[in-house]
């Protein structure tokens, strides 16, 4: 009996390890996505998308990406008019993510460019365009 209890913990160990490396592995991959080119997106809609916020900026997020948020505090603090379309919180916002081809965010949206992911610098050179 106690070589099969010792079977059994030793079995439910890998199986816990198992799933803590799926579960890594699958936020890793959230992250990576958050990183990812968005190298196909459709340029050609994002004038459309500037006109139809009525604001120069756009940017695309979720509630709770980590980036999106440094995004929307920098946007705050520079005071940038800019619209929000939050991907998990609106199928309207999840349609023209789908439609412009978005693969992660944030994405930050100007007339004639796109930024995938946060990048600071190349944010605040976007935002100093529309500020001029």
């Amino acid at each position: 009996m106690s070589n099969l209890k010792n079977v059994l913990i030793q079995m439910l160990g890998l199986v816990a390890v198992a799933l803590l490396a799926a579960g890594l592995g699958y936020g890793a991959s959230l992250k990576l996505q958050q990183f990812s080119a968005n190298e196909s997106l459709d340029e050609t809609l994002l004038p459309k998308l500037v006109a139809d916020s009525r604001t120069p900026l756009v940017l695309f997020a979720t509630t709770t990406c980590p980036y999106c948020r440094q995004a929307r505090e920098l946007l705050d603090r520079l005071k940038a008019p800019y619209a929000v379309l939050e991907i998990d919180a609106s199928d309207s916002a999840r349609d023209q993510f789908e439609r412009l081809g978005g693969k992660g965010v944030p994405i930050l949206v100007s007339r004639g460019r796109a930024i995938s992911g946060y990048d600071e610098s190349a944010y605040r050179e976007l935002i100093a365009t529309v500020l001029e």
